[in-house]
């Protein structure tokens, strides 16, 4: 694979056709399991030898992929946060290096309470081993809502990408688990 590309994604989902069709040709890998995001990026930790690798929730929609050469191109050998919001690789979304994975715990998660809250210490963790360069500056929560997929969301947008974020606070995400 060119440029690995893992979409994480979960049984049933409403939204992965739709990432699917934006990728344009890109060849990508699904990782479907329950462990949530962390559950995919160490999955793909466990069963490739990738060094790099871009991980998208199937809730992302690919507007413009130019920017996805970049990433393993001129950025090559540097880890790359596509989300800063709420922390660095928000959303999970970024490039992660092999490298920097193999000096933490991966933990899968298995609730959507646990998940929200590993969004930030994962980051953090990571983070102190390796800063990453910040992508997108204007990929951030905003009042832009859109209902798709079945549920409302909060949509985080840019010119290359748009995020449907399901759960934008830690209510919604204790009603998932309910």
């Amino acid at each position: 694979m060119k440029y690995p590309i893992v979409i994480g994604s979960h049984p049933g989902s409403r939204f992965l056709q739709n990432c699917l069709d934006s990728i344009r040709g890109l060849e990508c890998l699904v990782v479907v399991n329950d462990g949530y995001e962390m559950g995919k990026i160490k999955w793909v930790y466990d069963h490739t030898d990738w060094n790099e690798f871009v991980f998208f929730q199937d809730s992302v929609q690919i507007k413009n992929g130019t920017f996805i050469p970049t990433l393993f191109n001129e950025l090559e050998g540097r880890s790359v946060s596509l989300c800063g919001c709420p922390c660095p690789f928000g959303s999970y979304l970024g490039k992660y290096r092999r490298e920097v994975l193999d000096q933490m715990e991966l933990t899968e998660t298995r609730t959507k309470v646990e998940a929200v809250n590993m969004e930030r210490s994962f980051s953090d963790a990571y983070c102190a081993i390796e800063k990453p360069v910040q992508y997108f500056e204007d990929l951030n929560d905003a009042p832009n809502f859109e209902v798709f997929g079945g549920r409302q969301n909060m949509v985080l947008e840019n010119f290359f990408i748009k995020k449907f974020k399901g759960t934008w606070n830690m209510g919604m995400a204790e009603n998932v688990d309910n």
